[in-house]
């Protein structure tokens, strides 16, 4: 069995401008982590996705749908990144 390596997100992490604070969850599609965004000044929720994952088309196509039906962007989750 190949092994797949993970995105490596530790506590204190920069990705793009958002610094990950604490992991607060984890499934099937990846990681969910408490952020903050330094430049609006609010904490967010940032999913990270497995490194073997991200060249996946149907795995990100799932990933898109995933987002779309939860609601970010909505103002029942207005600050996830």
């Amino acid at each position: 069995m190949p092994h797949f390596e993970k995105p490596v997100s530790i506590p204190g992490m920069t990705l793009g401008r958002y610094h990950l604070l604490q992991r607060i969850g984890q499934g099937g599609m990846g990681e969910v982590w408490l952020g903050e965004d330094p430049r609006l000044h609010r904490q967010v929720a940032i999913k990270t996705l497995p490194l073997h994952n991200q060249g996946d088309r149907e795995f990100l196509q799932r990933f898109e749908r995933e987002a779309r039906a939860s609601g970010i962007g909505t103002p029942a989750y207005p600050a996830c990144a």
